[in-house]
């Protein structure tokens, strides 16, 4: 590290220890004014803490300091500060005193340490305190002592009037008036120098010296040392009249014992133990104000000053001090030397010498440069021979004497680089504006001779290996190779290169340097060596390790060290370095010189002394290795603050190394702001800094001189914020560490996903819900459609149906339905209807056949109503021919009276409506029964007929009979006589019959028929009729019966049921009941059992009155008899409870 380097250095040198504090320049002073800090301009004391924070006693209060933030903690009066031996900050303010420590918010805070208001108003103004070992001493109102321990406050002392306090060398001194000095020990103080010892005078100060102290009494201007005998010995100096001019203020001593005083009108002077004077640094030079309150030494040696307009930080300890135009020192330093034991400098404003005149009698009491009067033109370089001191100028070639005599030797060329040929320095070669020439020493008078070349470039540089030829370095036509023949004055060529053989294109300007390496070509693509073995050259990456970077300039000393300074072409920093030889080996070392790393070096000369120069375009830099420099190795790094939403966080707390976790933030405040600052001095200081946040970013950020960062929009999760600092030399610190959790909004906690989840599912059954309501209403639509639809076609089926009923019976639309074809069937009892218009031939020769249709439509169309309303069966129409059927085909035994009824109705519709006609329309009518066969003939236009012999007769009843009559044969005269008044015709002849019994029908017989209207049957007619189709109802039962009773059964079997019926029978007609009852009576013997088809045993009762609600309506009983009827079945239920 540093110190090890500088140990090195100095070995090197086998220098004296005696520094040359004359030749010395001022140290960096770096002032911050009020408007910098931002508070009031007075400061009165500064303290640091471990973790390097300054803190600074100001009329505001106390300022906080961290290199890069300004902050104030509010304080009464005006602060006194100190630190003890762990860093702690202690603040004497106003009636109170307390500690600077970090409060509820982590920022720094003034907490008090006074147990009670009254120990407060006791204390009053504290005037001054001193950290000792484990305690802190403050004086309070001018009289008393007090101690605190870190646990409680005594008084140690009340009698005398207390000035000062005094911690050297680790014990503690108290001056008290009148007393005298005494000594702190073990919690008393002892008395150690009486006032009349002190020749009753007051101590102004004092301070360590060696084993003894140095000391100056107030309102005097010498100096004293002090024994421990008690001896007072005046000290002579160089500062004391400055001291008393400018009236001191305070001191600090630094480790390597400078005395560091502040005066109150003078600003700062310094002196070494033997009192010399080593700086003075005031507003005539660097301060900013004269007034000194307080001297502060840092951690890393800088000295703080606290003034009554600003502070300034001041590197008094640094090894680098700086001579700029305040010192003299005008335009670029292109060469340094030292001649006579004097420092010059070749300026491009002429020569400037070091005048050795003390400091303190010049006119800004700093070491100062003055120019050469004779020399004020462009200087380039110098060499110091035996015989005087060479100037290389653009004016010409200039020498000085060893009596400091001036002369100028040649004006006609620019002289530029030196080089001796031998060690004696008697002739030197000296490039040229146009070539070279030689300079001679002749009796200690040089001469010049310019040289006979075959080239005429302009020659910066020359170098030689030692091999009997030289190398020139020109500004834009490469490098030469060249021997020397001094008899004539001649230098031959024997190489030019310019580019190829290794040199890049390009190189514009070549610098040839002359090293025990060999000769290192300097060019603007970087470095090369001279390989004689291949002639070519090859990069040089021992000073520089990256392409294209150049080296200007370069020295090497005569400990074969090289220095050197580097940089890049559009970058500003430069890199200064020196390769240390040692054991035939190079280290180089560069950290030392990163603070001059923003100066452009245009010179090096490396002194005596263990001191190097470098000249510069902004004055000139000396470098004392022997100095003391901080130690590079150690950079402490903390976070300042984090702020998160409205909330600040003071961070100091958290230490590197230190994983710092527990800090939740709401969602609200997921933006971040980290700031850190790594506490650093050294030169113009230049931290930069790296980061990078664990659970967000994949790698470390590039190295920014930012001192914050920030994170907007972080999502919840843990996050751990890594960050770290490097200085200028390339120390990184220890990497802090701090965890952080972002807490979830308060809609993506586990509970919100339970709500989430609870939601969704009520969602989603929601969903579930509506869709089974869309699907139950698409299904209630789709039902009331397909009901509808279903309605629409059971309607339209339903007008096929009629339309097929139109042409079909029932019973064979059903077996067309069901079997796909008409089951023919025969039927024994059929009566058979032909109507026919008498005279139709001729009505169609008079009417419109529109009209003939329209008229005969309607009279079909009542012929089928009237069929319809006595449940006969119309078979068809042939032209104006009308058939119709009773008895199929439902079979039954009423059917020759209905047919009879239905021809009756036809015959007066026609004699009735004349009036409707045009024509006056007549039937005739023949009925005829007997048996024929029915059935669907036919995969066509299906039509329901009936064969028979039957029919063929009745065709001929038809076609005997006359216009408005009914001619019925013999056989429906039979049938139908208790009905109807019949009128005999006799014996008539039929086609293929031979001669059978006619009868017209002339009317229902009276007793039967409706008074009102003859045609219409009455009440005995119909029961009459009733007996014949209670004989097909029971036809019907009885057959049931036999085929669905449950064989189980063994009483109330088909045997059982006409036993009551008989018995209901013979018991009526013992009762002499009324016909109709005993019709009702005979129905419910017949019903009565119906209830048990299916099996149906335990309410069979109720199953036969369903059964005959059923059925009996299909046999024309009237909706009364069917009550009664039932009735009557549940009668016989047990127990009987008979109602009728």
């Amino acid at each position: 590290m540093l110190k090890n380097f500088l140990i090195l250095f100095l070995a090197l040198f086998h220098s004296a220890l005696l520094a040359q504090f004359d030749e010395v320049g001022f140290p960096l002073v770096q002032n911050f004014p009020p408007k910098i800090y931002g508070y009031e301009s007075q400061n009165f004391s500064i303290a640091q803490n471990d973790k390097g924070i300054y803190f600074i006693s100001n009329v505001s209060g106390i300022i906080q300091y961290d290199g890069i933030h300004w902050s104030l903690i509010p304080a009464q009066g005006i602060p006194r500060l100190c630190t003890d031996q762990k860093k702690n900050v202690y603040a004497a303010v106003y009636k109170d005193f307390g500690i600077i420590t970090t409060g509820q918010k982590n920022t720094y805070e003034f907490k008090s340490l006074i147990p009670s208001p009254s120990l407060k108003e006791k204390i009053g103004d504290i005037t001054s305190i001193v950290s000792y070992r484990d305690e802190i001493l403050f004086v309070g109102n001018y009289s008393y002592l007090y101690a605190y321990n870190g646990k409680n406050i005594r008084v140690v002392d009340s009698i005398s009037n207390l000035l000062e306090l005094y911690n050297i060398n680790n014990k503690l001194f108290i001056f008290k008036e009148p007393g005298g000095l005494y000594q702190y020990a073990n919690g008393n103080m002892i008395l150690w120098m009486s006032t009349q010892s002190l020749q009753n005078k007051i101590i102004d100060f004092l301070i360590p010296y060696y084993d003894k102290f140095l000391l100056k009494f107030r309102n005097e201007k010498s100096f004293y040392i002090l024994t421990k005998a008690g001896e007072i010995i005046p000290f002579k100096n160089e500062i004391e009249n400055y001291i008393d001019e400018h009236q001191y203020s305070c001191h600090i001593m630094t480790p390597d014992s400078i005395y560091v005083f502040g005066t109150y009108r003078g600003g700062i002077i310094g002196m070494d133990t033997k009192g010399h004077a080593l700086f003075e640094l005031s507003t005539d030079n660097l301060l900013i104000n004269d007034n000194i309150n307080a001297l502060y030494l840092d951690k890393w040696n800088n000295v703080w000053a606290a003034m009554n307009n600003g502070l300034s930080r001041i590197e008094i300890y640094s090894a680098f001090s700086y001579f700029s135009t305040v010192s003299g020192v005008k335009g670029g330093v292109s060469d340094i030397c030292r001649f006579n034991d004097k420092i010059y400098l070749a300026t491009t404003q002429g020569l400037r010498y070091l005048d050795n005149t003390y400091f303190l009698k010049q006119a800004i009491h700093g070491n100062m440069f003055k120019p050469l009067k004779e020399i004020q033109v462009d200087c380039n370089k110098m060499i110091s021979t035996p015989y005087g001191l060479l100037v290389s100028t653009d004016a010409g070639l200039y020498f000085i004497n060893k009596q400091e005599k001036t002369q100028i030797i040649n004006k006609n060329y620019i002289f530029e680089d030196f080089l001796a040929l031998d060690s004696t320095k008697n002739i030197l070669l000296v490039g040229l504006n146009i070539g070279i020439g030689k300079i001679e020493f002749i009796k200690g008078q040089p001469s010049f001779i310019p040289f006979k070349t075959d080239f005429s470039d302009h020659i910066r540089t020359i170098a030689t290996n030692g091999d009997g030829t030289y190398w020139l370095g020109s500004d834009y036509n490469g490098t030469y190779q060249i021997k020397l023949d001094l008899k004539n004055n001649t230098a031959y060529t024997l190489n030019h290169f310019k580019s190829g053989k290794g040199f890049p294109l390009g190189t514009g300007w070549i610098d040839v340097y002359s090293t025990q390496r060999g000769i290192i070509f300097s060019t603007q693509k970087g470095p090369y060596l001279y390989n004689k073995l291949f002639n070519e050259f090859v990069n040089d990456t021992l000073l520089v390790k990256t392409p294209n970077t150049w080296i200007f300039p370069l020295k090497e000393d005569r400990y074969k060290n090289i220095w050197f300074s580097s940089g890049k072409e559009g970058v500003y920093e430069k890199e200064t370095a020196v390769a240390f030889y040692k054991n035939k080996k190079y280290t180089i070392v560069k950290n030392p010189f990163k603070i001059i790393r923003e100066f452009t070096i245009e010179s090096i000369f490396p002194d005596s002394d263990a001191v190097t120069w470098f000249g510069t375009f902004d004055g000139l830099i000396r470098f004392d290795a022997k100095k003391l420099t901080q130690d590079t190795s150690k950079l402490m790094l903390y976070l300042s603050s984090i702020i998160t939403g409205k909330d600040t966080i003071s961070a100091l707390n958290f230490l590197p190394e230190e994983h710092n976790t527990n800090l939740e933030i709401e969602y609200k405040n997921h933006n971040i702001h980290f700031e850190f600052i790594a506490p650093y001095f050294d030169g113009i200081h230049n931290i930069q800094y790296q980061y990078y946040l664990e659970g967000f970013d994949k790698y470390w950020s590039d190295w920014t001189t930012n001192t914050f960062k920030e994170y907007t929009n972080l999502f919840e999760g843990s996050y751990i914020f890594h960050v770290r600092a490097k200085n200028i030399y390339g120390t990184i610190s220890n990497e802090l560490v701090f965890e952080f959790k972002i807490l979830p909004p308060i809609y993506r906690t586990w509970y919100a996903y339970i709500i989430y989840i609870i939601l969704i599912s009520s969602l989603i059954l929601m969903i579930f819900q509506w869709r089974a309501y869309l699907f139950a209403k698409e299904k209630h639509h789709i039902e009331t459609m397909l009901n509808i639809r279903t309605k629409q076609l059971a309607e339209e089926k339903e007008k096929v149906d009629e339309l097929i009923r139109n042409f079909l019976p029932e019973e064979a639309v059903r077996d067309l339905k069901e079997k796909g074809a008409v089951e023919k069937k025969k039927f024994s009892l059929v009566s058979i209807l032909f109507a026919d218009v008498q005279g139709f031939t001729h009505i169609t020769e008079q009417m419109a056949p529109e009209m003939l249709i329209d008229e005969l439509n309607l009279v079909f169309k009542n012929f089928d109503d009237i069929c319809d309303l006595y449940g006969v069966e119309k078979i068809k129409t042939i032209g104006d021919a009308y058939m119709c059927a009773g008895g199929v085909p439902k079979k039954n035994r009423t059917n020759p009276i209905d047919v009879t009824l239905v021809a009756l109705k036809m015959q007066d519709f026609i004699k009735n409506n004349k009036n409707i006609f045009k024509y006056q329309w007549s039937i005739r009518i023949g009925i005829h029964s007997g048996s024929v066969v029915a059935g669907v003939v036919g995969s066509k236009k299906f039509s329901y007929d009936i064969w028979g012999d039957a029919v063929n007769i009745a065709s001929r009843m038809e076609s005997s009979s006359v216009a408005g009559e009914i001619n019925i044969s013999g056989d429906v005269y039979g049938r139908i006589k208790d009905y109807f008044i019949c009128e005999y015709r006799g014996k008539l002849p039929v086609k293929h019959k031979g001669e059978i019994d006619m009868y017209f029908v002339k009317a229902i017989r009276p007793e039967m028929a409706n008074p009102d209207n003859p045609n219409e049957p009455n009440e005995k007619f119909l029961l009459k009729r009733q007996f014949l189709v209670y004989d097909d109802l029971e036809e019907y039962v009885l057959t049931l019966l036999e085929k669905k009773l449950p064989k189980n059964l063994y009483y109330h079997d088909v045997k059982h049921t006409i036993d009551v019926i008989t018995q209901v029978e013979m018991l009526a007609l013992g009762e002499k009941v009324s016909r109709e009852e005993l019709l009702l009576l005979k129905t419910a013997a017949l019903l009565h059992d119906s209830g048990f088809i299916g099996g149906n045993y335990d309410d069979h009762e109720e199953q036969s009155v369903k059964f005959a609600r059923e059925i009996l309506p299909k046999y024309n009983y009237r909706q009364d008899q069917i009550d009664t009827i039932c009735r009557l079945i549940l009668a016989t239920k047990f127990p009987p409870q008979p109602k009728d």
